[in-house]
């Protein structure tokens, strides 16, 4: 009878060995007592880039460029008059000391007038570029004032076309006016666009997983 047992006991013995030897069934018995779960918290992480995940610039409003360039046209106007009034006070400055006077009630009144033209097609530059900035251009006052000149020498070599002498003295102001808002949409379009600046921020981070979950804090530098 003891040798049966002794005999079984060393069959069942040799049986439990293979088959704690086979892969799958070694894996799954000896797994969970080497590899404890990981604690909340403690594994590994995916690596995160921060600035490139979460770096955007703040919300443009986008503003049409019709009404950008209504506004130029508007301001360069007004900012034209106010500067043709001291150009005409110049004109007849200039009349009175070289006696250029041609007689009459206002003797000075032609050059009053070349001296209001020549002020308007000076400021308007300035008052595009000012009008675009209050748009958010991003257009340059030198490509303004580039446009101005340019569309001047035109307007000078249009003048020998217009045979009217009452319309003479409007072609160039007309062609400065005109260059100086081409020049500036031209100088915006060469500018590239603006990058945006990357604000430093700090914010309560919450992941949650099969695991378990975990707090932290996220950045962005």
């Amino acid at each position: 009878m003891t040798n049966a047992m002794t005999h079984c006991t060393w069959k069942l013995s040799v049986l439990i060995s293979l088959w704690v030897l086979i892969p799958g069934v070694g894996l799954a018995a000896e797994g969970p007592s080497l590899s404890p779960p990981p604690l909340p918290g403690t594994s590994a992480r995916k690596t995160l880039h921060l600035v490139e995940a979460d770096r955007q610039a703040e919300p443009v409003q986008f503003i049409h460029p019709i009404a950008r360039v209504s506004a130029e046209i508007g301001v360069e106007l007004v900012t034209s008059l106010v500067a043709g009034a001291p150009g005409a006070v110049a004109g007849v400055a200039v009349c009175g000391k070289f006696g250029l006077s041609t007689g009459g009630w206002f003797p000075c009144l032609d050059y009053a007038g070349y001296g209001f033209l020549a002020g308007m097609s000076l400021a308007a530059p300035l008052g595009v570029w000012w009008g675009g900035k209050l748009m958010g251009g991003r257009g340059t006052l030198i490509g303004a004032y580039l446009g101005m000149g340019v569309a001047a020498v035109l307007g000078l070599g249009t003048t020998y076309l217009v045979y009217n002498d009452d319309i003479q003295p409007f072609v160039i102001p007309l062609f400065a006016l005109v260059g100086s808002v081409v020049g500036y949409e031209l100088s915006f379009s060469s500018e590239s666009p603006e990058q945006p600046t990357s604000v430093a921020s700090v914010q309560p981070l919450l992941s949650v997983s099969a695991r378990g979950g975990a707090l932290g804090l996220g950045g962005r530098f």
